[in-house]
Parts: C-alpha cells; structure tokens; sequence
C-alpha cells in the first residue's frame, strides 16, 4: 500500500465567523503586498547600481521572521543586516508592526510563496521570456487568496471527532470550523491521524478550509494480463474511449452541453461588463496613458460582485461534472479489466504555453474548458481502480489513419508527414483513404494515443470496425450508469442509445 495526498473541502456558513476570518485574509495579503514592495524597491535600486542585492535575505523565512519577531539565532549576522539597514524604511516598519498581529508560523508560507514568484520571474528573464515582476494586489480587488495554516502550531484536529470542530489560529485565538465527522471518516478510513494539513481559501466573496489527508492506494501489481486504453478529449465529444480487444464498445462523452454552457457563460458576462463600464464614477490614468475605471457606484459595485459570483459559480460547474464523468469512466474501464490508460495534455496545455493560434470564437471552448483539470483528475483517481495512466504526445494523432499509418514513424520523421494514407473528411469524421472507409476522428484519435505509448499495430481492427463506427454516445450520468452495469452484468431496466460514426 502506498500513502497518496487527498484533499476534500469545507464551506464555512458562519457569518459571524466568516467575518473574523476575512479580516485576517486581508491581513495575510497586506503582509504579502508589503513584502512584494520592499523587494521591488531594493531590486531596482540594485538595477541602477545604488544597493546591494538583498533578494536572498529578505526571502529566508528563517532571517525575516528573526528580524521581525526579535529573535535571535544561530546565524545572527544576516538578521543584524537586515534590522540595521532597514530601521528607517517604512515598509520594513510596517511589516515589522503586522507581523506581531499573524501567526508568525503561516506568514512563513508567505515568504516562501513570495520567493517562488520571484523566482518564476527571474528563470522567465534567462530564457527571454516575456516576464512581469510580481505585484502587490489591491486589497478591494482580491477575488482569491489563501492562507497556508501551519500544521504543527496552527492546527487542532483535537476536537473534529466528538464535537465535529477543526481548529485554525491565525493570530494567537483559535477559531473552530464546523465540520460532521460522520462525513470524512471514510475518507480518512476512520483514522484522524491521516488528517494532514489545511488551508483557508478566499473564493469570489465565499471562504473554505481545504483539509487534506493520506489516502491509502493499493500498489500497481501485474499478473501478466495487461490491456490498454486510449482517451481522447475535445469540444463537441468531450471523451473519446478506445479499448484495446475486440468485445469492448468504444465510448462518446457529449461535450456538446459543456460548450454552450461557456458560450451562454461568455454572453452574460459580456452583457453584464457593458453595463458595469457604464457605472464608472471615476477614471484613472496609468504610467503606460491609458485610462482605468477608478471608482464605480453602488450598481457598478453589485454587478462586479454578481460577475465574481458567476466565475465561481462556473468553476463549481465545471469540478462537479469532470469528477462525475472521471469517476464513470474509471469504474467503465476497471470492468472492462483495463490495466493502463493513455493519454494526452498537449490540447490542455495550450492554456498555458501561450501557442493557441486559433480564432477567438474557437479558442474559446478549447481554452475556457478546463480540459487540464479533467486530466488532472484521471491521473490521481486511476490509482485506486488500479490503473496505470501514461501521459504521451499526441502530434499527428488526428491526422493518421490508426489502420493503415504508423504515427510513431511519423513523429519520428516528420517527412513523412506528407503522405498520409487518411483525412478528415467531415467533422468528426475520419476517411481512410487506402481502406476507402470512414470512422470515428476522435477514436481514430484514442487508437493512435495506444500506438504511440506501446508502438503496436492495429491492422486487426479491419475486421472489427464496428469499435471505431459504433460507439456508444452518453448524453447524461444515468446513461453512463446503464453503460457500466452492462458491462459488470448487473441488470437495469435503463436504456441507452448507440450512437453512429
């Protein structure tokens, strides 16, 4: 068995309690702001030549808190350093004075959260890459922040199991969240001492503590029998299953209500932005000359409030339904004695590497879906259906023919790239051109993620074309239902419809 980290989330309903909590958020942020500032300004300084470096002292969590808290310490020279040459500099007097209202123990997160976003800079910069120094954020516009709660002094399970409280201190009071026991002990396998760490997080106007905890996962074991999968994601097919034998039906998720929930999404927020720049009271004026809306009225305030509201709303949307689909799709797989899952992040990633080229109307759906944390969630739930998932490049994928190319050689010599033996003949469909038939684009996808992971040949498929033809196409969770006890052999009184290429 081996020890993996899970986290499940709490929402805190106390008004009263919210309010004291949210005091210490913005507290927490004041104390990040300042930081932020103090290192800008020396590093500048250090720019033109008139100061010392100073980034590595004032980011050593040890030599800070030292020099804030009074503390002395076995390498006191540093913390002597910074007390002497910032005594004077209001920044340092003021994160000296905020210090003694947080719990020293979680502003050390801070300081280290400070230094990895410098840090990002820094690496962005010997790359030359385009990079922005990190900026301290107004604390009127904070949307989302978190506080690291330190485990060992911050930190009380003490009372969770017979009163149904987790303790938090954020200054030197302890604050109980409620939390039912009875909810979590099966998480925890009825053990408060795989009960790790939490966080407290600011969401859009909403406050949670994020508890997390050891999840005993049985160890991959082979007995020789192995069988592959491939998944492919999209827009119009959300998920693309393949299994590797010749019984299995091949698998279709709907994307389709996932895409028009973003665009009715995109619409209202639009409507709602066009109204809010009619609220401006007051316009400011940037370094760069263009103007800013500085001040809104009460109306400009509740739409910025509600459009908040909308964005967590979606994301809640969006992480409800990917674990559902996941969850389905796991328990399709295990029945159907699948050992190792293939798939791909490049689609996912576009988000974030900055090369998604498409037109604003199309990258809409592939950047706004978060397809990354769909992914996410098969990586770390495949473990306890004990299934192996494989993360491979899917370049050229949708473009061969998983019959009669062989991606793996293309990838390696992207020559031959220019004589494919398929195409794309509709959307969602794929024409083998030296069979003369036509199939599924997106298996056709799934097949080729196998190929590319194991390099094995799919010739076979010729004579069962009906899994790249025939998949079953699942609208909703209770078709998925009738799909899975099919496959276990329970009986349902369901039905479901199969659907074409």
């Amino acid at each position: 068995m081996t020890n993996s980290l899970r986290t499940f989330k709490i929402r805190i309903n106390d008004d009263k309690l919210n309010n004291m909590l949210l005091s210490f958020i913005y507290k927490y942020r004041h104390f990040e702001n300042i930081l932020l500032i103090l290192i800008k300004q020396n590093y500048d300084l250090f720019k033109s030549g008139k100061d010392a470096n100073d980034f590595n002292i004032l980011t050593n969590k040890q030599t800070l808190r030292n020099a804030l808290m009074g503390y002395k310490s076995k390498k006191q020279d540093n913390t002597d350093y910074l007390v002497n040459k910032y005594k004077d500099n209001q920044l340092f007097k003021d994160l000296t004075l905020l210090s003694k209202n947080i719990k020293q123990h979680n502003f050390t997160y801070i300081i280290n959260r400070v230094k990895s976003q410098y840090k990002t800079f820094f690496t962005a910069i010997k790359s030359n890459a385009k990079a922005r120094l990190p900026k301290a954020k107004k604390l009127s516009k904070i949307t989302n922040y978190s506080i690291d709660v330190d485990k060992d002094c911050s930190l009380s399970f003490k009372k969770l199991a017979k009163h149904n409280l987790i303790g938090i201190n954020l200054s030197d009071k302890m604050f109980y969240v409620h939390c039912y026991y009875d909810s979590i002990k099966s998480l925890i396998d009825n053990d408060i001492n795989n009960l790790n760490s939490a966080k407290l997080v600011y969401d859009n106007g909403l406050l949670y503590l994020n508890v997390s905890y050891y999840k005993e996962i049985p160890k991959f074991t082979s007995d020789g029998a192995i069988k592959e999968s491939g998944l492919d994601i999209g827009v119009n097919n959300l998920v693309a299953i393949f299994v590797n034998d010749e019984e299995t039906k091949s698998l279709i998720i709907d994307g389709k209500p996932y895409k028009k929930y973003n665009s009715d999404f995109n619409r209202l927020i639009s409507k709602l932005n066009i109204s809010k720049s009619n609220e401006v009271l007051e316009w400011g004026l940037s370094k760069n000359g263009t103007k800013y809306p500085k001040k809104y009225s009460i109306k400009g305030i509740k739409i910025n409030k509600f459009i908040s509201f909308l964005y967590q709303k979606r994301n809640r949307y969006f992480d409800d339904n990917f674990h559902k689909i996941s969850v389905r799709i796991l328990e399709y797989l295990k029945n159907s004695n699948v050992t190792d899952l293939y798939i791909s992040k490049n689609l996912a990633e576009l988000k974030s590497n900055g090369k998604c080229k498409l037109r604003k109307s199309t990258k809409q759906n592939f950047i706004q879906i978060p397809f990354f944390k769909l992914l996410n969630i098969f990586e770390y739930k495949a473990a306890e259906f004990s299934i192996m998932v494989h993360s491979i490049d899917e370049a050229y994928t949708s473009k061969t023919s998983c019959i009669s190319d062989n991606v793996v050689d293309i990838q390696n010599n992207r020559l031959l790239s220019n004589a494919f033996n398929g195409k794309r003949d509709k959307r969602g469909l794929f024409k083998d051109t030296l069979m003369k038939k036509v199939f599924n684009a997106d298996l056709n996808g799934a097949v080729n993620h196998i190929k590319v992971g194991t390099s094995k040949s799919f010739e076979w498929l010729k004579n069962y074309l009906f899994k790249l033809c025939n998949p079953i196409k699942i609208k909703c969770d209770c078709e998925f239902i009738v799909v899975i006890n099919s496959v276990s052999g329970k009986s349902n009184n369901l039905t479901f419809n199969y659907g074409g290429v």
